[in-house]
């Protein structure tokens, strides 16, 4: 033993090596094994295979004490660690396979010293096996790039939840506030227009400067929630993209044999999974916030804005078909997939529930949007059979359609967040947690930097919450223009389309320059084919307000208050004036048949009444009657 021989060590001084036990030390196995799994970082289509000095560890923890000392004079120990190097490489470079350059050999490894040093240690100690090979969340798709969030999963996962939260939010306020719009309105309509005795008590405004900090709330949420729209589609359309050139990149590296791994390394096998469930996520935020968005009763330019929005909309669903159909081919064990057989070690997908999910997601992602898209055209238009849309049963669906696909939306948010939540913790356990490779529980530099994406949002939001949606909105608008508020009677639960002002309408400073005179209130919208149910919700129910630009030299004439009376019906179109003498607004009717009568309403002038001066009126009644042939008096007992 004495004379070391620098041949056949493996013969001549160790033991064989399918005699040893490799896992009397789990860490220092562990350790090893990271060393070899680890890509050589000139070239990453090969693998390190080991630290010398790690080496030495793990095969001197294998021997026992007797052979842990050499044996010999003074020099022996240093003859010891060359031996010991040249025992691990005759185990470790076997034999030649086949050469794949002029400088470069494929070796095979002793099948002996697999079994013993790899297999066996390897079901012996499990904990420290995986959080050697490192299977960790991905690095680069979640971030979408250095500009826009971070640079891995976990810096951004904290983002994700902020727009959860917010999303959240939102609904909740606009499903109160819509709510709180239709209870008042069905009591209005109970009562008759103010009950009894014809009066009825004043109502505080639902939002606005005067609703107190319930309305400033409200407010808020209104009128932040198409910036928050803008930013949720341009985070989902960015993710997207990023989700489908992994795909791509993957499934091209899958069909080329020299770039693959027996054991992949780093975040290779969640690289789809975990892109997959991220932009698929971003995707119903989008969907539960364009549900709460007003879609009718715009003008040219709100038309403009939502075929835009709609556009949007249909290329992230494009998009997303594209990626749930091309990511599974990006799997590593994609080949597999029909075996029941799991591919790798740690895997944490979860085997064939894994594919089972990515199939039926594959059905809900095209089926889904299309479903609802033809609810919708059949809710709002009866798919154009007569007297189909105006159905009761379909008029309640109509009032209630929107919030139901929102809250459905956020379901599913909440349902694939938590699953990515789930995933990812169990990717950071098995990982070895923070102490490990995956260090998704610190608080880095990436991860702060996700949150700013929501920055403006928010701070737009207190700003509208102390400051109010006028001056918001004001100091938005180039000079000449002021926000002031309206009514909207397609504001409210029971519109097709919802009531949600996503922007301000203006109109130039050059319009009600005329002075100040009688300003008769009527209907934008003015003809006959309103239902006697429209005219007593129009007048004892207030819808909820909107925005819109004036100019800053139209009159300031005081809003009217709830006046002191009733309208005998079938009169329903008063007239109101500015009274000096009583400070007031005072309204009265204006069929020449009826005596004047004052007359009240909850909330002051209805909602969808704009001011013009009688002889404007008059004149736009005029040709109107002319149009279709009926009476100025008729029309005025009539209502609209």
């Amino acid at each position: 033993m004495n004379d070391v021989s620098y041949y056949n060590v493996s013969r001549e001084v160790f033991p064989p090596v399918r005699e040893l036990d490799f896992s009397k030390d789990c860490e220092v196995f562990g350790e090893w094994v990271a060393t070899v799994v680890a890509p050589d970082p000139w070239d990453a289509r090969f693998q390190q295979g080991g630290a010398v000095s790690v080496v030495w560890r793990f095969m001197m923890s294998a021997l026992d004490d007797e052979w842990r000392h050499p044996h010999g004079p003074d020099l022996a120990p240093l003859q010891f660690y060359n031996q010991l190097s040249q025992w691990y490489f005759e185990q470790w470079y076997w034999r030649i396979v086949r050469r794949i350059d002029n400088d470069t050999l494929e070796y095979e490894t002793n099948p002996d010293f697999v079994l013993a040093a790899w297999d066996v240690p390897q079901s012996r100690c499990p904990e420290q096996y995986c959080k050697a090979i490192a299977q960790t969340g991905n690095t680069d798709i979640s971030g979408i790039g250095e500009a826009v969030m971070a640079d891995t999963p976990r810096q951004i996962h904290t983002a994700y939840y902020v727009e959860a939260v917010l999303a959240t939010m939102y609904l909740v306020a606009f499903t109160v506030w819509r709510l709180r719009e239709h209870l008042r309105k069905r009591a209005s309509r109970r009562g008759g227009g103010g009950g009894g005795d014809g009066h009825q008590k004043h109502r505080r405004p639902l939002t606005g400067p005067n609703s107190g900090w319930a309305g400033r709330i409200l407010d808020a949420f209104r009128a932040t929630v198409s910036s928050f729209l803008s930013m949720a589609m341009l985070l989902s359309l960015v993710m997207l993209i990023a989700a489908i050139k992994t795909a791509a990149q993957k499934s091209q590296i899958r069909r080329i044999p020299e770039l693959s791994r027996d054991v992949p390394n780093g975040s290779a096998l969640y690289d789809i999974s975990l892109s997959l469930l991220a932009s698929t996520f971003s995707v119903f935020p989008v969907m539960l916030i364009y549900a709460l968005m007003r879609h009718t009763g715009g003008g040219k330019e709100e038309g403009h804005r939502q075929w835009m929005s709609r556009a949007v909309l249909a290329l992230l669903w494009a998009l997303g078909v594209a990626e749930m159909y091309l990511a599974p081919r990006g799997e590593l064990d994609y080949d597999y997939r029909h075996s029941g057989v799991g591919q790798f070690d740690c895997d944490v997908r979860g085997g064939q529930r894994h594919w089972r999910g990515i199939k039926a997601g594959q059905w809900m992602v095209v089926g889904a949007p299309l479903l609802w898209v033809a609810l919708a055209a059949f809710v709002v238009t009866g798919f154009g059979i007569p007297g189909v849309a105006d159905y009761a049963w379909v008029r309640r669906w109509r009032a209630a359609w929107r919030l139901a696909v929102a809250w459905l939306n956020l379901l599913l948010m909440w349902g694939v967040l938590a699953y990515f939540t789930y995933l990812r913790h169990s990717i950071t356990a098995t990982a070895g947690g923070d102490r490990g490779a995956d260090q998704s529980g610190r608080w880095l530099f990436g991860q702060i930097l996700a949150l700013s994406t929501w920055a403006p949002t928010v701070a737009e939001w207190f700003y509208v919450l102390f400051f109010g949606m006028k001056e918001a909105w004001s100091t938005k608008m180039p000079e000449g223009y002021e926000a002031v508020r309206r009514r909207d009677n397609n504001d409210g639960p029971g519109s097709s389309g919802g009531g949600t002002p996503g922007a301000a309408d203006m109109e130039s400073e050059s319009k009600y320059d005329a002075a100040m005179g009688a300003y008769y209130y009527g209907s934008s919208s003015s003809s006959n084919s309103r239902r006697e149910s429209d005219q007593q919700q129009l007048l004892h129910g207030a819808a909820g307000p909107a925005v819109i630009a004036v100019g800053s030299s139209s009159p300031m004439v005081p809003e009217p208050q709830a006046a002191v009376g009733s309208v005998p019906p079938p009169y329903q179109t008063p007239m109101v004036t500015w009274d000096a003498a009583t400070n007031s607004w005072k309204a009265v009717s204006d069929d020449s048949r009826a005596a004047s009568a004052t007359w009240q309403h909850p909330d002051g002038v209805p909602s969808n009444w704009q001011h013009q001066s009688p002889q404007q009126q008059q004149q736009q009644q005029q040709g109107q009657n002319r149009r279709e042939g009926t009476p100025w008096d008729q029309w005025e007992s009539t209502g609209w």
